[in-house]
């Protein structure tokens, strides 16, 4: 089962002067020991929405339920990509 899930990255005071502010989400160390679950690392534009989506898959049979609030991922600021694979 896959699901995209609404995700609020936290900003710092240094992230409002930055000109782009693109960011890899990935999964936090936390989401993985707590979850049998996998999510797919993913480029967001912080600036534009206060909220992101991430691409969240659930490979068991078992339901998981995610709760609001919960630590899933780390956001890394990136400077610039260098090239793209299509």
């Amino acid at each position: 089962m896959e699901a995209l899930v609404d995700v609020y990255i936290e900003r710092e005071e240094s992230d409002y002067c930055l000109e782009a502010a693109e960011y890899i989400v990935e999964p936090s160390s936390n989401f993985k020991d707590k979850y049998q679950l996998v999510m797919a690392s993913t480029l967001v534009d912080i600036d534009t929405l206060s909220t992101c989506k991430v691409r969240v898959l659930n490979p068991m049979d078992a339901e998981v339920t995610l709760r609001q609030n919960a630590d899933i991922g780390r956001a890394e600021l990136i400077e610039r990509i260098v090239s793209g694979i299509a």
